[in-house]
């Protein structure tokens, strides 16, 4: 349905394009590799479409080849991609080892037969080998940490992709295939998914806060949710997860392509002022609720479930998760609650940073009007194409599409379709639903008090200054790139200059030596042959000759010679007998 839904949409999006062709034949391409992951029931069949999806996104994220950046960003998701899918080879060939065999269906029939292939004492070993290969994979392609860097940077890619790929569907390739494999991870391995889904929620919900181009704050929040799934595989709360990845598919798919149609708006503002400014920049947004009433709807209501609004489907996907989480520290006690705690903190940070873009894009007034006379004039309502498919992902966002009752979720049609939810108690869940709520209420009230009204604008810039560490460590996605460039890349640089130089120097250096050595030997081998081996040759010949001469001598013909040879052959046969 996204698919089809972003289809549809590019073709206005798309128009004009010199390689509209080509950009259907990739979209095309993804949705078929997308489609094998869902379909097939072996993990070997699962790696190969895998890999055809990774290779897909490349194509589409750097579709605008023109760009530098554009191709930058697709080398990153590439590359970083490649590291998560080596551990999921390796996944992979433990299950091999485990089962001997690579239907997921066999496999599990297996596993909870206890029927391995392995001894005793191998078998957990390689139980977790397997689970963290297999998670690997996951935190490449659901651009989990420290994975997480690639994302961002993909959004240079035509927005109709990011609503594909980036919202709905290949990030949550790695949440699905989790959710496929659950049953194999043993505590450890759950535990680290757990952490790293709810360090992922944090990390990502943290750095939108800063953001200012409207492509970027998705991206973030992209991440940020796919933490949540995560987090909600690493509890058990596997069909909670799995719940979020559906509605989550929805909202932020909507979003991307409201997003796409802000775009589109503004670059057309941006021709037809033949001025040159960022149009992805909120700052040169404002007011477009008036001007694009149905982008704002939908962006409305699909912002709402990103952000757990009651009603929304956000609100009854996320808390499911949450409800897990509480749960699961409920169980294990101790630093388990900071599991649940930062997966509260994060929705705090979602709903604000949900309001503070709702806010800066749509409401007040058209800020770009400050700095082009009259531009305002110049946007245009966009096509039925791009309309259709907001109103029907935007209404897709409504809780009771879900569940009849839209404040519980645990009964509606979808998420008890699911299997391997955990069991939950009913007051955690109640209070769990309260404190999300009232984050969701306290996180928009503030965006709008801080960017709405300005009644709150200069405490937040006196506690959240741009000099501040605190600002640019969110400005900056916690340094993470910066980090890679400087410690991994640099260094790596640098030992692949040392190997070089080594290699140069060193290796070849023998291998030239050995060449010269191979050379002078020749010459003296050469020598020897010819003086030496071949001068003994012909030497035996000269005296085989000379031999031959003089026994040929022997028989020259005459009688007279042949009588006497024998007349001194037999006085010497005498002289012989007689001294005998």
């Amino acid at each position: 349905l996204v698919s089809a839904l972003v289809h549809l949409f590019s073709l206005v999006y798309m128009k004009g394009d010199k390689n509209f062709p080509m950009y259907f034949g990739y979209l095309g391409l993804f949705t078929f590799s997308m489609l094998g992951i869902v379909l097939t029931n072996n993990i070997i069949f699962i790696y190969i479409f895998w890999e055809l999806v990774g290779v897909s996104s490349y194509l589409l994220i750097g579709f605008w080849q023109e760009k530098p950046a554009a191709l930058r960003a697709s080398k990153k998701a590439f590359l970083v991609n490649r590291i998560g899918d080596a551990g999921f080879l390796v996944g992979i060939l433990s299950l091999f080892a485990l089962f001997q065999n690579t239907d997921l269906g066999i496999i599990a029939s297996k596993h909870f037969s206890g029927v391995y292939s392995v001894d005793i004492a191998s078998q957990h070993l390689l139980i977790s080998l397997a689970g963290f290969g297999l998670f690997c994979g996951a935190i490449g392609k659901s651009a989990q940490f420290p994975l997480s860097i690639w994302l961002p940077d993909a959004m240079e890619g035509p927005t109709p992709v990011s609503a594909l790929i980036h919202a709905a569907t290949m990030v949550a390739a790695g949440v699905y295939m989790l959710a496929r494999i659950a049953f194999i991870f043993t505590p450890e391995v759950q535990i680290v998914i757990a952490g790293t889904g709810t360090i992922t929620a944090f990390l990502a919900a943290y750095a939108a806060l800063s953001q200012n181009d409207i492509k970027k704050v998705l991206a973030f929040s992209t991440i940020s949710q796919l933490g949540y799934m995560v987090m909600g595989i690493g509890v058990g709360a596997v069909g909670a997860s799995l719940f979020h990845l559906v509605t989550h598919a929805f909202f932020k798919a909507c979003l991307f392509l409201s997003a796409g149609a802000i775009i589109h708006v503004m670059h057309q503002v941006e021709h037809q002022t033949k001025s040159h400014f960022d149009p992805q920049d909120m700052r040169n947004m404002g007011g477009l609720r008036k001007k694009l009433p149905v982008v704002f709807i939908a962006y409305l209501f699909s912002a709402m479930a990103l952000a757990g609004f009651p009603l929304f489907s956000g609100f009854l996907s996320k808390d499911a998760i949450l409800v897990g989480a509480f749960s699961f520290a409920s169980e294990y006690g101790g630093a388990a609650y900071l599991i649940p705690v930062f997966g509260f903190l994060s929705a705090l940070f979602t709903a604000f940073y949900v309001g503070k873009q709702l806010i800066m894009v749509f409401f007040g007034e058209f800020n770009l009007a400050n700095k082009i006379k009259d531009a305002g004039n110049y946007i245009q309502d966009i096509s039925w194409e791009m309309k259709l498919p907001l109103v029907i992902l935007g209404f897709l966002s409504l809780g009771f599409v879900f569940s009849l009752n839209p404040l519980d979720g645990e009964n509606g049609w979808l998420l008890s379709t699911f299997k391997g939810n955990i069991a939950i108690d009913h007051s955690q869940k109640l209070l769990v639903e309260i404190i999300s709520a009232t984050l969701a209420i306290s996180g928009l009230g503030l965006a709008w008090l801080i960017y709405g009204n300005g009644a709150l604008y200069s405490l937040k810039q006196s506690l959240f200054p741009k000099s501040s560490f605190a600002y640019k460590l969110s400005l900056n996605f916690w340094y993470m790139d910066s980090f890679y460039e400087k410690v991994l890349v640099k260094n790596s640089i640098l030992i692949s200059e040392k190997l070089k130089t080594f290699d140069f120097v060193i290796i070849d250096g023998f291998v030239n030596k050995l060449a010269l050595f191979n050379v002078v030997l020749a010459h003296v081998m050469a020598w020897v042959d010819k003086n030496i081996v071949d001068g003994f040759v012909n030497f035996l010949v000269s005296v085989s000759g000379k031999i031959g001469n003089l026994t040929r001598s022997f028989q020259g013909g005459k009688i007279q010679s042949y009588f006497a040879w024998t007349l001194f052959g037999f006085i010497c046969l005498l002289i012989y007998l007689i001294n005998e």
